[in-house]
């Protein structure tokens, strides 16, 4: 009898310790910040766009400098929405590094869509990251210059963020990784010489993997995944 009275006792403890603690907080998707009317630069932006042409319908966003992360956001979809809930999906192709923590810069499409035409100034926004619901495959883009001796790939395209791009020149059965450059959105390994050609593996932020098979490395211009995420 002692011993069921000492189980109630315990259990009943576990109980009100349970709810007596705080909710475990998970981390949310969701942003707030400012909003600011900027003139855009897609061609010549951080993310280094510039043989990849906008997509039509997305106006471009420029994410604020305390989440560029090495441009981790490059070619992401946000969801931005406004005062009076307007609301609209844009595409970062630039960061802002004078922009507050979560605030981003609008062009002149999405500052419209988002603030009802407003005139240039600044507003509270939220917003999150979401897929960008494109139905071509990613595009794979050589730097320009690049050779057997000297690899560096920029994905575009992606409905999500890109995590990483590895490298694989025996067809599959090792996987070299690679860095994301700050400066230019384009992936480098550490070891320049790869070859004329390979798989490449690129992973996204959802966890999807694309594999695309017997990539040209030598040839500057774009080329098809064999999927998207």
């Amino acid at each position: 009898m002692s011993s069921f009275i000492h189980l109630f006792t315990l259990l009943l403890s576990l109980v009100n310790e349970i709810h007596s603690s705080p909710a475990r907080q998970e981390t949310s998707n969701s942003h707030t910040g400012q909003g600011t009317y900027w003139g855009g630069n897609w061609a010549g932006g951080n993310c280094g766009f510039s043989t990849w042409p906008q997509p039509s319908n997305y106006p471009e966003i420029a994410i604020s400098g305390s989440l560029w992360e090495n441009g981790a956001y490059c070619g992401a979809c946000l969801k931005v929405k406004g005062p009076g809930g307007r609301a609209k999906v844009g595409i970062v192709g630039d960061q802002c590094p004078d922009c507050p923590p979560d605030g981003l810069d609008m062009d002149p499409a999405m500052w419209s869509a988002v603030t009802g035409n407003a005139s240039p100034g600044k507003i509270q926004i939220t917003w999150e990251v979401v897929s960008c619901g494109m139905s071509t495959p990613i595009k794979l883009i050589n730097k320009v210059g690049v050779s057997a001796h000297w690899f560096s790939m920029q994905v575009a395209g992606s409905n999500n963020p890109v995590k990483s791009l590895e490298i694989s020149t025996d067809q599959g059965q090792t996987w070299q990784p690679t860095k994301r450059q700050a400066s230019s959105n384009f992936f480098q390994p550490d070891k320049p010489a790869q070859g004329p050609s390979g798989d490449i593996r690129v992973t996204c932020s959802n966890g999807k993997t694309i594999i695309t098979k017997n990539v040209a490395f030598t040839s500057s211009g774009s080329q098809n995944g064999s999927g998207n995420c």
